[in-house]
């Protein structure tokens, strides 16, 4: 099956005012000494599950492309332990509370955003931040700062793989006629999470979508 659509699939149009306001934070990420792009959370951010901001960076990304690669698997979230001070919790603290799970599942409303966390286990949480914070999964802590073992099986290894094709296959038209080519990275990231199998499905329903002339409607909230 041909993919026809010729044009990218945006979610935002580019005379969005997003579109200019990260202009100036994306010509700092351009710099080729730059390969992390650290995003600061405050407390009350996390309190409230307040993501727009970095939803919102994605978005205007994709009027970027040629920066959508150097994005990858780049943003470092650092949570503040006390606000407008370089006080940051330690990885091990904002990875054991729950708070922490519910804001990465807020934050996974926009589904492709798993594919910009530098995080291995922030990736995880995007995909089953809910269901953790609910106590739904047992979790294995395991020694030497490995990362912990999630337990999945029957009703949640349905929602873990459903969210995850979703992701992908957003991903996917994200990155439509952009000039870039997210599927090696999409492999990895199923490899990772070893589903190396769903890659095939997840192309044949972006063919599907191409051809049914699928686009987004990004739904914009408060900050």
């Amino acid at each position: 099956m041909a993919i026809t659509a010729q044009t990218p699939i945006y979610l935002i149009p580019k005379s969005d005012p997003s579109v200019k306001q990260w202009e100036q934070a994306f010509t700092y990420f351009e710099a080729p000494e730059i390969d992390t792009f650290t995003i600061d959370v405050y407390e009350e951010l996390v309190a409230f599950k307040h993501v727009a901001m970095v939803q919102e960076m994605i978005t205007a990304l994709q009027h970027y492309p040629h920066l959508i690669e150097k994005m990858m698997f780049s943003i470092d979230f650092k949570f503040t332990e006390i606000e407008d001070s370089n006080l940051y919790l330690p990885e091990d603290c904002w990875k054991s509370e729950p708070k922490y799970y519910q804001w990465f599942a807020e934050l996974s409303k926009l589904p492709i955003m798993v594919f910009f966390i530098n995080d291995e286990d922030a990736r995880y949480y995007t995909l089953l931040g809910d269901m953790l914070a609910s106590g739904d999964l047992p979790v294995t802590p395991l020694e030497n700062n490995e990362r912990s073992q999630i337990s999945l099986e029957g009703v949640e290894w349905r929602k873990f793989i459903e969210r995850l094709f979703n992701s992908c296959s957003m991903m996917m038209l994200f990155c439509h006629n952009t000039g870039f080519n997210p599927e090696p990275y999409i492999q990895s990231l199923l490899a990772d999470m070893d589903v190396s199998a769903l890659w095939d499905d997840i192309y044949k329903k972006y063919q599907e979508d191409v051809m049914k002339n699928v686009r987004f409607k990004a739904v914009k909230v408060a900050a």
